[in-house]
């Protein structure tokens, strides 16, 4: 199995606790490219970085992307979840 080099930078990232903003464009990218598995692990990579974080609303709209990807995958229970999760952050914002 081949893993894009987008994958591979994002995992880099959220492992050396580099900026959440260039992993989550990461995350973007391989969404963008198709590459849903990867944009998967990537997200949830980066979720426990996010959720730890000071800004909210970017660990919301995180989690909503999160379970776009989740959806996509056909991991529809745990797509709800994440879903709900984001509309409690956004709630409190």
């Amino acid at each position: 199995m081949r893993i894009p080099l987008t994958a591979l930078l994002a995992s880099a990232l959220c492992a050396n606790g580099q900026d959440t903003t260039a992993t989550l464009e990461a995350a973007r990218n391989l969404k963008q490219q198709g590459s849903f598995a990867a944009a998967g692990k990537a997200y949830n990579a980066l979720l426990p970085a996010l959720r730890d974080g000071a800004d909210r609303a970017l660990y919301g709209q995180a989690l909503f992307e999160a379970s776009q990807i989740t959806l996509a995958l056909g991991d529809y229970p745990r797509a709800i979840d994440q879903a709900a999760e984001s509309v409690r952050v956004f709630e409190r914002e």
